[in-house]
């Protein structure tokens, strides 16, 4: 008969894979997707990113429809 190791404990496939996943878990914490995933579930939209002020936004001219001609 063989004997029973009892005080050496073994690390598993299932108990590693697990291991990595908590911790893949955790370190995802650290990223803005929990924020994004919380606000799809409720329904809220998304936000913009802040605007940091280096280009201000351009306005386009209005455009001149084709069917009309400027007459003056």
């Amino acid at each position: 008969m063989k004997a029973h190791r009892r005080g050496i404990p073994r690390l598993t496939w299932f108990k590693l894979a697990v291991c990595l996943c908590l911790a893949a878990m955790a370190a995802s914490l650290f990223t803005p997707y929990p924020a994004q995933i919380i606000r799809a579930l409720k329904g809220e939209p998304e936000q913009a990113p802040p605007d940091s002020g280096t280009c201000p936004p351009q306005e386009s001219p209005p455009r001149n429809s084709p069917g009309r001609k400027n007459s003056q």
